[in-house]
Formats: structure tokens, sequence, C-alpha cells
């Protein structure tokens, strides 16, 4: 299963993803500042039109926000 993961660096966030990872899922990591091609651009603050989350959205099975 293809999940993105929001708050992927947090501490609710990196510990979800390791479980996830662990258990065979591919995981997005949505982060503010990506390094990894796993992760995506996400920032709550600025993302706030339906547009700016189809792309990220696109191929995931599942979306879990921490």
């Amino acid at each position: 299963m293809r999940v993105l993961v929001t708050g992927a660096e947090g501490f609710i966030g990196r510990h979800i993803v390791a479980a996830l990872r662990t258990a065979g899922h591919m995981v997005i990591g949505g982060v503010r500042r990506p390094t990894n091609p796993d992760s995506v651009a996400c920032d709550f603050s600025r993302d706030i039109l339906p547009g700016a989350w189809i792309p990220r959205l696109a191929g995931s099975d599942v979306v879990i926000n921490a």
C-alpha cells in the first residue's frame, strides 16, 4: 500500500513512518523541506487550496495526518 504521512518528520509521524515501512508499505513523507525522493513538500499554512493537494495525493491509497 502507498501511504502519504503528513508530519512525517515530527515525533509521532516518524514512528508511524517507521512502523509502516517495517510492515512493508511504501511511505511518502509530507514534510516542510523535502530532502529525499521519498518525501514531498507539505505546509499547512501555505497549502490551503484543494488544487495544491491533488498532485500529492495522486497514487496514494491512504493519507495519515500526523
